[in-house]
């Protein structure tokens, strides 16, 4: 829709998988309060709770919207309503507009076709569009002499080969590890020595996803029946390690039209997804081992001196370890596989309608629908919400 509707803005807050999406129509109208639109399926109002975001001092990112449940390839038309077309015909809940989502198994529509079978297959590369430009000079320390410290204003790693502010002849200080808290559980780090060179941490950590998707569908006619299937799985991989998505969307329509001319319709839909992502958000706290899980935050704050994707990141009782000797700076990957937030959700939403033509311009409808889902987030708690929505 962005750039094809006037007045509607789409942002992907993190590009990661199964991150949240923003749907602004016509700019904000709240400072506090939600600024989406309502999302109507099939005529259904769409539940679009999301699983808690994350805080600044937590990754501040933006949880996935629960439209993530709508499988696109099903979608057969979208249209907007804004402004007072939108609060006349669903009041409050569309203050901030509506999207009209018409999906294949549910627009009936009466094709020539007797029997049709369609198959589409996609595959996409999906990668970071941006990093920031590194600096070769310095490494971590102050005062141009190398330490373990939160900084980039240590000696100049260009001086390999060179003895003086705390570097020996070799180039090398201290390896970050040997201390005794650590060395107690990995004896190979005592008495070792680090290389201080500029390390390629951000192109080292991340990667190329991909993404592939599948869909398969069929639709017959029969007289004055009609029936519509499709079925579809996505799988994506994300640009940071460990964050995936994988989602099965089954739906079936079916339409017919009586003898005395009561038109029965009805739409069967069932998702089933699993994602796994990491925190993502820049955090506000300036280290991210002070209640802040950012990874993005954890991973631009390394030094350019400390090989991030070389050092181990947890002891044997899984406490994260990294180069500062008081451990007080989270090691991004203990980040990655500690943190994840983890979602399985099992969707069925669908409608049941019967509409009599009494003229061309006028007719009685009356339709029944459902949204209900459980989500379970992070493997530990369920959420179950349910819609009944009937129309005359």
């Amino acid at each position: 829709m962005r750039g094809k509707v006037p007045g509607v803005n789409i942002n992907q807050t993190s590009g990661l998988a199964g991150s949240g999406t923003n749907v602004i129509i016509r700019g904000y109208k709240s400072i506090s309060g939600s600024n989406q639109p309502l999302f109507v399926v099939d005529g259904v109002p769409f539940g679009s709770n999301t699983s808690s975001d994350r805080g600044a001092n937590a990754g501040n990112a933006t949880a996935s919207s629960r439209f993530l449940d709508l499988d696109p390839n099903n979608i057969a038309e979208v249209s907007v309503l804004k402004g007072l077309s939108a609060t006349v015909l669903y009041g409050e809940n569309g203050r901030n507009g509506v999207v009209l989502i018409t999906t294949k198994t549910g627009s009936h529509s009466q094709k020539n076709d007797k029997m049709s079978v369609f198959v589409e297959q996609g595959i996409f590369v999906n990668q970071i569009a941006s990093l920031p430009e590194d600096q070769d000079f310095y490494g971590n320390g102050f005062d141009n002499a190398a330490s373990a410290a939160f900084s980039n204003w240590g000696a100049d790693v260009r001086q390999a080969g060179r003895q003086g502010n705390n570097l020996a002849a070799d180039g090398t200080i201290s390896h970050p590890y040997d201390r005794a808290a650590i060395t107690a559980f990995y004896p190979q780090y005592k008495g070792a020595r680090y290389a201080y060179k500029a390390y390629d941490n951000l192109q080292g950590f991340y990667q190329k996803g991909l993404i592939s998707s599948t869909s398969l569908g069929a639709s017959a006619r029969m007289d004055k029946t009609s029936v519509d299937f499709t079925f579809s799985h996505r799988d994506e991989e994300g640009f940071v390690p460990l964050s995936k998505l994988k989602r099965n969307n089954l739906s079936l329509g079916t339409s017919t039209k009586l003898a005395n001319g009561i038109t029965l319709n009805s739409t069967f839909n069932f998702v089933n997804l699993d994602k796994t992502a990491p925190p993502s958000g820049i955090s506000t706290s300036s280290n991210p081992d002070a209640g802040a899980a950012s990874l993005f935050s954890n991973v631009f704050y390394v030094p350019r001196s400390v090989d991030l994707n070389g050092l181990a990141y947890e002891l044997p009782n899984h406490s994260s370890i990294f180069y500062r000797g008081g451990n007080d700076i989270q090691h991004p990957l203990w980040t990655l596989n500690n943190t994840a937030e983890k979602e399985v959700v099992n969707r069925f939403f669908g409608t049941l309608s019967a509409r009599y033509d009494i003229t061309d311009w006028f007719a009685l409808n009356y339709m029944l629908g459902l949204d209900t889902y459980g989500q379970n987030k992070d493997m530990k708690s369920t959420e179950v919400e349910h819609k009944w929505l009937m129309v005359f």
